[in-house]
């Protein structure tokens, strides 16, 4: 046995330890309760997270997480997620799926952008090739006026009369109905006419057309001389202008020529209208 003088050492000893575990579980314990506390990314979450606490626990993210904190609390208020999105436990876990969905949300749109663009582009394509198919439809049309007009100063020309009639063969059996259309042609000049074409426009008594149909014409007229010259045109049940034609009170047949072709070689057309009216505009500039 020891002295009686190496008991109270003993006892000293004793109690210093005691007190030193003791510390030692206490200082984890708070090491354990401040890393949780001091860790706001490792907050646990529930499924009933208010306004409240989410604006609490933003406030305690630097601001960029605390902003993608916040809209993911909202977005999960909504109910709103996205294909693959997985469940959330933490604070963590809500700023990283926050990060992933608007990742995607900012493909779909680059996406959406240059899909938009691309159809922005075809349209003004689109446009750009209408503009250009109506300016050279009106090319054609004052062309053709040009080209009517100068042929005028060779010629007169009179819509005659117009019937339709029986369509017979060779034995003289109705086969079905031709419109025939007669137009006078005078040629004010003294070279021969051999040839003429063009087209017919049909109007009714409104002025509505009725249709627009090509004819050309082989034959001899003498300078100074008139011929009256047929047009003659099957009639077409399935054609609805023709059924229109044929329904109407009184038509009006309009006639415009593009082509007259002389003996001589001379022709006036849209080929040459255009080299002319080309030829004087280039005199002026």
């Amino acid at each position: 046995l020891g002295s009686a003088n190496s008991w109270p050492n003993q006892i000293n000893l004793h109690m210093f330890k005691t007190n030193i575990t003791t510390k030692f579980t206490w200082m984890l314990c708070a090491a354990t309760i401040l890393s949780a506390c001091g860790d706001p990314y490792a907050k646990k979450l529930n499924n009933k997270l208010t306004p409240s606490e989410a604006e609490k626990i933003a406030k305690s993210l630097p601001n960029s997480d605390g902003d993608l904190f916040l809209r993911w609390s909202q977005r999960n208020s909504l109910g709103e997620r996205f294909g693959g999105e997985g469940t959330v436990y933490t604070v963590r876990d809500a700023i990283n799926t926050q990060t992933v969905y608007e990742s995607r949300k900012a493909e779909e749109y680059e996406k959406e952008k240059e899909f938009k663009k691309k159809q922005e582009a075809a349209r003004e394509k689109e446009a750009l090739a209408l503009k250009e198919k109506n300016s050279q439809i009106e090319k054609i049309r004052h062309l053709r006026q040009l080209t009517d007009a100068e042929i005028n100063k060779a010629i007169d020309k009179r819509a005659v009369n117009y019937r339709i009639e029986p369509q017979l063969d060779r034995l003289n059996r109705e086969i079905g109905w031709q419109w025939v259309f007669n137009i006078e042609v005078k040629n004010k000049t003294e070279a021969p006419i051999i040839g003429l074409a063009g087209y017919i426009t049909i109007k009714d008594v409104f002025g509505e057309n009725l249709g627009t149909y090509p004819f050309s014409f082989e034959s001899e007229i003498n300078g100074g001389q008139s011929k009256i010259l047929s047009l003659y045109m099957q009639d077409n049940p399935k054609d609805q202008n023709l059924r229109r034609l044929k329904s109407a009170t009184k038509i009006f047949p309009e006639w415009f020529l593009e082509s007259l072709a002389f003996s001589n070689g001379w022709r006036i057309d849209l080929e040459s209208v255009e080299k002319s009216t080309r030829s004087i505009t280039n005199k002026g500039t």
